[in-house]
């Protein structure tokens, strides 16, 4: 046995991000964070079972083709799925041949299942690392993986989470000409309780990416976490992946990170996060720095293990962004509001020169509040005359006057300072990141 295990013994450590994978090659799962009721090895069995189910190789040698597993007849569990590890990946057996039938649905106590092979027919098997999924002896089967491509398996109780487009609007600002867009997300499918017999006997759910984990006695996570991570050809591991058309400028064209959100609850959330971020600052929030430029943009989002048919995908296009903008003139002509709301921080589209006559006006932002406002005038009471000796005269009544503050000037912009602030603009948008942010702040500051 210690041949098979130093060939095929899995890495002390799982993949960062991906607690419940330990290697891509092989492929090999944590098998600290197995689905309930999974062991990894005989020595990975709980006592109760490690005496009455082995897991072996019909040959005299520790490495072979040909995997069997016996349980004895005292045993209090049956074994209804085995992954068989090789060099390879796995390969997941759901049926068995026990001798009186070659598609038995479980290994019962008595019975020995034989023929099985790893992912690769001809290639080195390993004890060690193969995973068998027990239960009781009644009805409900434990299989809780499924087979994929190149040896890889998935795990069937994941959430499916369904990101959305909730809001979208244009900068408050006039004359950015730039967007904020909103996004949110549904919880399509959500982790359940095992309902295999026995499962009281193991945790609830063992998802290392869930929050908490393990539970146990029914009990399930409330969140489960996806950090960011890019899309590409599915290895098992995560994706939460924001998309943009200027991202094949930037550095290995790796940025999955935009701000977006990374732990996602079980009732789903409309208001995960926005693209600019929004901030507890009115005046920052007025200020963004997407363009048409940067559509489409896409959220993409796959849990950890879960099934390639799980992954979700919400695309904003510029046809999209099009349509957005003649359902607001569709409604400033007489029709019903957009059912889009605007993101914080954003007006509605400016009205097309093409309306000659506005039935419903554009939807706009609040004016931020100033940091010093004009005083109230201050009036101040007469002051009482002083007593009158004999023989003066009595002087004159002192009246103080109210104290008033002189009305502001009306601001009045000229053309050429209109000219600097649209160059100003023009600049600031053809530089990137958080330095188009700064100085489009400092074109907002402008006489425009």
């Amino acid at each position: 046995m210690t041949t098979a295990m130093a060939l095929t013994a899995s890495p002390a450590f799982a993949l960062p991000g991906d607690p419940g994978v330990n290697d891509l090659s092989p492929y090999r799962l944590n098998a600290r964070t197995l689905e309930p009721g999974c062991f990894q090895g005989e020595r990975g069995l709980p006592q109760n079972l490690s005496d009455h189910i082995d897991i072996g190789l019909l040959d005299a040698g520790t490495i072979g083709e040909d995997l069997h597993v016996s349980v004895d007849d005292d045993a209090d569990a049956s074994v209804d799925q085995v992954l068989v590890a090789d060099m390879v990946g796995y390969k997941i057996y759901n049926t068995f041949d026990t001798g009186t039938v070659n598609s038995d649905a479980d290994v019962d106590p008595g019975q020995t299942a034989t023929g099985m092979n790893g992912f690769t027919a001809q290639g080195t098997t390993s004890t060690f690392d193969t995973i068998v999924c027990v239960s009781d002896h009644g009805t409900g089967d434990n299989e809780p993986y499924a087979q994929e491509a190149g040896g890889m398996v998935s795990a069937k109780n994941r959430p499916i989470l369904t990101p959305k487009v909730t809001a979208f609007g244009v900068s408050a600002i006039a004359n950015l000409h730039t967007y904020r867009i909103g996004f949110g997300y549904d919880t399509t499918q959500w982790y359940t309780a095992p309902t295999f017999d026995g499962h009281s006997a193991f945790a609830t759910v063992t998802d290392p990416n869930a929050f908490s984990s393990p539970t146990f006695d029914g009990d399930l996570p409330a969140f489960v976490s996806l950090f960011p991570r890019p899309d590409g050809d599915y290895d098992t591991r995560r994706v939460n992946d924001v998309d943009k058309p200027g991202e094949e400028w930037s550095f290995f064209n790796l940025t999955p990170f935009d701000g977006q959100s990374f732990l996602f609850g079980e009732r789903g959330d409309l208001t995960a996060w926005a693209d600019d971020p929004v901030t507890r600052s009115d005046k920052r929030n007025l200020i963004t720095d997407m363009t048409q430029g940067d559509f489409p943009i896409s959220w993409t989002l796959r849990p950890s293990l879960a099934a390639p048919s799980s992954k979700r995908k919400v695309t904003w296009t510029l046809a999209d962004y099009f349509a957005w903008n003649k359902s607001w003139q569709d409604y400033y002509k007489g029709g019903k509001l957009p059912a889009l709301p605007l993101a914080p921080g954003t007006n509605s589209p400016a009205p097309d020169p093409s309306i000659t006559v506005v039935v419903n006006p554009p939807l706009t932002q609040p004016a931020p509040t100033p940091a010093n406002p004009t005083p109230p005038p201050v009036a101040v009471a007469p002051v009482a005359a002083a007593p009158v000796a004999a023989g003066q005269v009595a002087a004159a009544p002192v009246v103080a006057k109210p104290i008033t503050t002189a009305p502001a000037a009306k601001k009045v912009v000229t053309a050429k300072q209109k000219k600097a602030f649209a160059k100003c603009v023009k600049t600031a948008n053809k530089k990137q990141g958080k330095t188009r942010t700064k100085a489009r702040a400092k074109c907002a500051k402008m006489p425009h």
